[in-house]
């Protein structure tokens, strides 16, 4: 239900002149410019890059950013290599508070 609700508050902003569905997130999450994108391979072998353009609110918004919640779907397992990279370091996967 977070997705809604954070979809609502962002374009209140957005009405609000707050931002442009096409400014980069970083405009405001600063962490969030010098951010790296998977291209392939795992672990110690694992290959990275800068993204082609910074994320965007429309991105976001249109659930296109590349973010992922990790950890696969609930009961598959792990999907892909970021997934594994998540659980080892326990990052908390979609609100369920990290790995069992």
């Amino acid at each position: 239900m977070t997705k809604p609700i954070t979809s609502v508050a962002l374009m209140s902003l957005y009405e609000q002149g707050y931002f442009q569905l096409n400014d980069p997130v970083s405009r405001f999450v600063p962490s969030g410019k010098n951010h790296r994108v998977w291209v392939s391979g795992e672990g110690a072998e694992m290959k990275t890059e800068a993204p082609h353009r910074e994320v965007s609110f429309a991105h976001v918004l249109s659930h296109t950013a590349g973010l992922t919640y990790g950890g696969g779907l609930p009961g598959v397992g792990i999907q892909h290599p970021i997934d594994k990279i998540y659980r080892e370091l326990k990052v908390a996967l979609g609100g369920r508070g990290g790995p069992p």
